[in-house]
């Protein structure tokens, strides 16, 4: 009985963090989703390249996230998806939060700050789990 319920929470537990997903396996946020061509003219530009991958997994697997650059709304992200983003050389805070509805509160939140320069391509990745809430980090994958 002891093992059982050893197996059950160890299930559990593994359950409710999410999963890095490598960026050629990630499909791209859909463009009713995709925001970047709303982005202002002080952001967008053809001098670096930022990515922005969704892990997979169970935990918050029924909220799309939203993705703002500095005040803006990039997308609003599934599991599994991600955003290519053109922009000028500059620093930016990236933040991630839920979309507000139903368990999938706007109240749940993190930031990063990224400095890019031109010919650069940086990768991040939103994910979670149950003890941290949603967070935005850098990815190699």
């Amino acid at each position: 009985m002891n093992r059982l319920l050893i197996l059950s929470l160890a299930v559990f537990l593994t359950a409710c963090s999410t999963k890095n997903v490598n960026f050629e396996d990630a499909v791209f946020v859909d463009n009713a989703r995709n925001y970047s061509q709303d982005l202002p003219s002080e952001i967008k530009g053809n001098e670096a390249r930022l990515i922005v991958t969704r892990d997979s997994g169970f935990f918050g697997s029924a909220c799309s996230l939203r993705i703002y650059i500095n005040e803006f709304q990039l997308a609003e992200l599934e599991p599994s998806e991600k955003v290519l983003l053109k922009l000028k050389e500059n620093d930016y805070i990236l933040t991630v939060s839920g979309n507000g509805k139903a368990l999938c509160g706007s109240d749940n939140w993190d930031a990063y700050e990224v400095s890019i320069d031109k010919g650069q391509t940086k990768k991040l990745r939103v994910g979670g789990d149950i003890n941290k809430g949603f967070y935005i980090r850098p990815t190699a994958f």
